[in-house]
């Protein structure tokens, strides 16, 4: 944390939510905010920042930097803020330790040393040469990406959760998780995401349990919360799309049961 030039205030850092109607280029980044997200960056002028892509609590990557420069009037009761110059990351970041975090749709405060973090994450990747395989990666996904892949992905479950069989109803929404993370160079395609309740993400990132060649259910399911290990044990074998088209990429399951699975 810091003390800010103009207040003194010790701060944590910020991070901003690039939502419906913001705009990611090459060099500066329009960010459409609400009310109380204008008024921190406004606090903020001239600081470095982070930016995400932030989804129904469901995928959430940071995917630029840059330098507050402006906050403005937008429509209605919305804000525009200029982030100048922007830098977009040659490949995301992903934000799973933000996942829970409440309030995360237009901002997050990040402590220093999570923040520094995640630029480590961005340097080390382009010098393992994550650069050129994501050249286009800020200017092409979007907010509308996110969403059209999360549809398709519940669509092809049947809205139900690959292993449990839970329904995604107001109240109990499932995640879309990747099999391979982005940060491990996952693709962002429907094939790398499988529909979870949230409680089997994190067993399922830690490696606590995977998906065999024939699709069965692999791992010591007993150290699920119990409300999950019921559900699994039942069915043994994953939930399947109707069309074999949709099925998640056999590769990736291979990559999550030999990277993943069972390292925890």
């Amino acid at each position: 944390m810091y003390g800010h030039p103009r207040t003194g205030v010790v701060l944590v850092k910020l991070a901003l939510a690039a939502g419906r109607g913001s705009e990611l280029a090459e060099t500066r980044a329009l960010l459409a905010v609400d009310a109380r997200t204008a008024s921190a960056a406004f606090d903020r002028l001239g600081d470095t920042v982070l930016v995400y892509l932030h989804v129904d609590g469901v995928i959430l990557d940071f995917v630029g930097q840059g330098r507050v420069a402006a906050v403005g009037i937008g429509t209605g009761a919305g804000r525009t803020l200029t982030i100048d110059p922007y830098t977009p990351f040659a490949a995301p970041v992903s934000g799973e330790a933000e996942r829970g975090v409440p309030g995360t749709r237009r901002l997050l405060e990040l402590p220093d040393a999570r923040f520094d973090a995640i630029l480590t994450q961005v340097r080390e990747a382009e010098r393992a040469g994550a650069a050129e395989a994501g050249t286009s990666f800020a200017s092409v996904p979007t907010e509308a990406t996110y969403v059209a892949i999360r549809d398709q992905v519940l669509r092809s479950f049947r809205h139900q959760c690959a292993f449990t069989g839970a329904a995604d109803v107001p109240g109990a929404r499932l995640s879309i998780v990747a099999i391979r993370p982005r940060a491990d160079g996952g693709p962002l395609h429907v094939a790398n995401y499988l529909p979870m309740v949230p409680g089997l993400e994190r067993p399922w990132r830690s490696g606590h349990f995977s998906v065999g060649a024939d699709y069965r259910i692999l791992g010591d399911l007993y150290r699920l919360a119990p409300e999950l290990q019921d559900s699994m044990v039942a069915l043994f074998r994953m939930l399947l799309p109707d069309h074999a088209a949709d099925y998640p990429n056999p590769d990736l399951l291979a990559w999550h049961r030999a990277n993943v699975f069972g390292r925890s």
